[in-house]
This record gives structure tokens, C-alpha cells and sequence, in this order.
């Protein structure tokens, strides 16, 4: 063969390999009725229509016998998206696995392994479902960021949080990111301890969820892969949509807030599914104010006509109503909850008689979570502190001893923890007091300075982490100018944006 011939072969051969490498194979499959729930297609099962199948940017339903097509890479996760009235395929956890890793030479080698090599497409990638009556009304479970750093936090999260909601009766539940603290080797316990709540569970990845060995952002999911699937998805329940989206991208060494193309791609894709009926629910780790590519998103979903964001990563509670100045360019604001942390101020602060770390967030709301009350599609929130009694919903600080003359300029202020520039805060003194309005004061609650300082004092290695934040639930009036003499009760009204009632009381006495 002379050296023309042969250079023209390799050149051949190169340019073969190169376009293997990028072509893209399609997958394809049946999501199909599981009538004896053994998790395999068998002859005689029939296939589903009309329910969303994606590779984490193209969205296809299938047709009238289940059968739906995609493109995938080697790198490409596939997932049926859950359809209401039907259950994907839970593990004991109660994760869905409604979904198939496609990574024939597997993940890089990293501190926390990845997904071990899957080897050719297989013929068919199949998605078994079953049915699963859903209500028009029920419950969803909210929680941010658990964030243990080691197996103590674990079983912090299991008795302070956990253990109260066995046997709930919510529909599912949702973790929106920061499941751990780095330590992805916990992810198994966290799981199993939320899978004994015994709900169907699904999860958002975090900042402290990723490889962080890994400096690129398409290999810092891997973990996250292997244990929950797809770093960003949807499902539905009811009239509900409910899309968990990958708000960390990393970068080097460090992560930004972006959802990037393919991501932004998904989104739109997915939601021409989607009836304008349904609540449409952004289910995110770092709040959506600070994406990168919001712009993109904002005029993806701006026309929805039922939408609301939530949120974790800040470890407070906080609710924003997103207008103009915002950004947000829809005809109505904008819902954003920021549910606060599970873990609270990441499982320190001074122990009880349990063991269990008070774990108060910077803000002064007590680690818990949200339940998110969903009615067709419309919603409300409540917030729950973690082993505390459901009324329990806010702080009143208030002097010991006031003299009468000074009544008049003392001030009251209430923490209510959860409650937003929506709701509507009064203050009585006494039984027989008028109702008082008080005015809504964003800043740092003077209470939380003087507990963090005490602490701090007396046992710095068990302080809180983090300082005393600025708060924008809190709410301050003024006494009566006349208050009688003697020991009375301070009263405090809350009525929420959604109608609730929340109540507070604090002794105070006049000289």
C-alpha cells in the first residue's frame, strides 16, 4: 500500500471514530401498566398513552401502544415523568426509579463513586407504572436543607425532625438540596431515614451535594446520578406539576447559580405538556433571584397562569412576591417560599435533654419544615417547628418590667416566622384591649443578638454557626399609653396571607 493510500485510510478511519463518537444513538422503549408489579414488561401488559418520557432535553409522549423515542449520548439519563394517577417504580426509600442511567463506560473515578459502567443501549428502556388514585386536595411535605456533616447529624435529623411525621398522611415529599454536607457517603441514611416517613420522596440537588473534586459542572453530578438519577426532572400529582431543578453549576472550584441551555431547554419542552390549569411548582436548592439565566426562565414560564417557586439554601424562612423590579416580567407577582432548613443552623447551637442541638436559624425560626396544603391548583403554606406544637409560629420580645410612664415608647416586636409583606399583624394589650396594628420592620431581631451573645459567652465551640440575619417577618408596635398596674398577658394577631389565624402571648408587667 503506498503512503497516500495508507494516510488516506487513517484519515478514513479517524474521521469514522469521530463520527461514531458524536452521533447520537436513539433509545427507545414502552412505559407500560405493571399488573403484577414485578417491575418487567410481560406479554399481556399494556402500554400507557400519552405520558412524558425525557433524555434531560427533548420531551416525547408516548403513543397509543406506550412506545416512545430519544436521542441519547453516552452520557444521558432517561426518565418517564410521572403522570397523575399512576406511581413510577418506588424503592424502599420511596425514590422514584422511574428512570435509566445510560453511561456505557461509566463515571470518572471520584472521592464518592459514580455510576458504575452500564454498558450498550438495551433493545428496549422500559418504565413500568402502576395506578395510584390522587386527590384533588392533600398535603406535601417541604423540607430544606438537612445538611448533616456526619453520622451524629444523621440522627439528629431522624429524632428531631423524622420521627414526628412517621405514618404521615401527605401525599409525597420533597428535600430541596443540601441533603448532606459534602459527606455523600450519608445520602443512604438520609434516605432511609426520610423513607420511614413512609411517603413517596423526591430530591433536589444542592451545593453540598456535588463531587467536589470534580471542576466541571457536567461531572459534579455523578453521585447524585448514581443514588437519585436525574439531576433535574418533573412529575406531576393531582394538578400539580411540580419540576425539581439543578440550580448549582460548577465551576473550577467554586459554583454560581445557572440552569444553562439544555436545562432552560427541558423546562420549556416539558411545560408545553402541561395544561394551563395546572399549578405549576419551580422546585429549586439556590432561590431563582440569583440564576445567572433567569431572564431565560422568566420568559419560559411568565404566562403560566398558576405558578409558584420554592426554595431552600439561605437557612431562614422567607417569602418573596417577584415583580418588575425583580425582573419578573408576568402580569401577576411572582409566589417565591424559601422553606428554610430542616437542619436549621446546620445542627448546632445548645443541646436538650435529647442531645439535640436548639439548631435556631439566623433569623430566629426554629429548624422544621413547610407544609405545603394544596387545594386543585391553589395552595397554602404553614411552617412546623420541629417537636414543637403546631401554634407555635412565632416570638414575642418584650421587656420583664416596664414602667408606666414609659409605656408609650416601649417597643413590642414579634417574630412571626413564617409570614409574609402580605399578612396582617396586631398587637392588644390586656383581655379587654384594642386591637393595635404593628408595622413590618425588616432587620436583625434584637432577641437573637442577645441569645447568640449569651452563647457565644458561655460555650463558643457550641454556638450557632453564622451571625444573627436580617429577617423581613418581623413586626413592631408600641403599649398602651394608660396600661393599668400589675402582671397582663401581651396578645398578638397574625392573620396570613391565606387566612390563618396565628396567635402569640407574652407576660409582661407595669410599675
Amino acid at each position: 500500500m503506498s503512503k497516500t493510500m495508507m494516510s488516506l485510510c487513517v484519515l478514513l478511519s479517524l474521521l469514522a471514530v469521530s463520527a461514531g463518537a458524536s452521533a447520537a444513538d436513539d433509545a427507545r422503549g414502552f412505559v407500560f401498566h405493571d399488573m403484577n408489579n414485578n417491575g418487567a414488561f410481560d406479554q399481556g401488559e399494556p402500554g400507557v398513552e400519552g405520558v412524558t418520557v425525557s433524555n434531560g432535553r427533548e420531551v416525547v409522549a408516548t403513543n397509543s401502544r406506550g412506545e416512545y423515542v430519544l436521542p441519547v449520548s453516552n452520557d444521558t439519563v432517561l426518565f418517564v415523568i410521572k403522570p397523575r394517577d399512576w406511581s413510577t417504580a418506588l424503592d424502599a426509600d420511596g425514590i422514584s426509579r422511574g428512570y435509566y442511567v445510560h453511561k456505557p463506560a461509566g463515571s470518572p473515578k471520584t472521592e464518592y463513586p459514580g455510576v458504575p459502567p452500564t454498558g450498550p443501549l438495551p433493545a428496549s428502556v422500559d418504565f413500568p407504572l402502576t395506578p395510584r388514585q390522587e386527590p384533588e386536595k392533600f398535603d406535601v411535605l417541604v423540607f430544606g436543607d438537612p445538611q448533616p456533616e456526619n453520622e451524629a447529624g444523621v440522627d439528629h435529623y431522624k429524632h428531631d425532625v423524622v420521627e414526628e411525621l412517621v405514618g404521615s398522611d401527605a401525599l409525597f415529599g420533597i428535600t430541596l438540596g443540601d441533603i448532606v454536607e459534602d459527606r455523600l457517603d450519608l445520602l443512604d441514611d438520609i434516605n432511609e431515614s426520610t423513607g420511614k416517613i413512609g411517603v413517596p420522596w423526591h430530591y433536589v440537588m444542592g451545593n453540598h451535594d456535588m463531587n467536589t473534586d470534580s471542576t466541571t459542572d457536567a461531572l459534579a453530578d455523578e453521585t447524585f446520578e448514581r443514588v437519585y438519577g436525574p439531576p433535574y426532572y418533573s412529575f406531576n400529582y393531582g394538578k400539580v406539576h411540580v419540576i425539581a431543578l439543578d440550580s448549582v453549576y460548577r465551576e473550577g472550584n467554586d459554583f454560581h447559580a445557572e440552569l444553562g441551555a439544555r436545562q432552560l431547554a427541558f423546562i420549556e419542552n416539558d411545560l408545553a405538556h402541561v395544561p394551563d390549569d395546572h399549578l405549576v411548582v419551580l422546585a429549586m436548592h439556590i432561590p431563582l433571584l440569583a440564576f445567572s439565566d433567569r431572564e431565560a426562565l422568566f420568559n419560559i414560564v411568565k404566562n403560566r397562569s398558576y405558578l409558584l417557586a420554592i426554595a431552600g439554601h439561605q437557612h431562614k424562612v422567607a417569602q418573596f412576591f417577584l415583580g418588575p423590579d425583580d425582573g419578573w416580567p408576568g402580569e401577576t407577582p411572582l409566589h417565591l417560599y424559601v422553606a428554610g432548613a430542616t437542619g436549621g443552623s446546620w445542627w448546632t447551637g445548645f443541646r436538650d435533654a435529647s442531645g439535640i442541638p436548639h439548631a435556631t436559624m439566623s433569623d430566629w425560626s426554629p429548624n422544621g419544615y413547610a407544609l405545603l396544603s394544596i387545594d386543585g391548583n391553589g395552595y397554602s403554606f404553614r411552617y412546623k417547628a420541629a417537636r414543637r406544637p403546631d401554634d407555635y409560629q412565632m416570638v414575642i420580645t418584650a421587656p420583664e418590667r416596664v414602667m408606666a410612664a414609659e409605656a408609650a415608647t416601649t417597643t413590642i416586636i414579634a417574630n412571626v416566622f413564617a409570614a409574609s409583606e402580605r399578612a396582617t399583624v396586631e398587637m392588644r394589650f390586656g383581655e379587654e384591649g384594642d386591637w393595635i396594628p404593628m408595622t413590618q420592620q425588616p432587620g436583625v431581631d434584637p432577641f437573637v443578638e442577645s441569645f447568640h451573645a449569651r452563647e457565644k459567652a458561655i460555650a463558643p465551640e457550641e454556638a450557632p454557626w453564622g451571625k444573627p440575619g436580617e429577617t423581613h417577618h418581623l413586626w413592631t408596635g408600641v403599649l398602651s399609653t394608660n396600661p393599668s398596674a400589675g402582671m397582663t398577658v401581651i396578645y398578638v394577631r397574625a392573620v396570613d396571607q391565606f387566612g390563618a389565624t396565628l396567635t402569640g402571648r407574652r407576660l409582661i408587667t407595669i410599675d
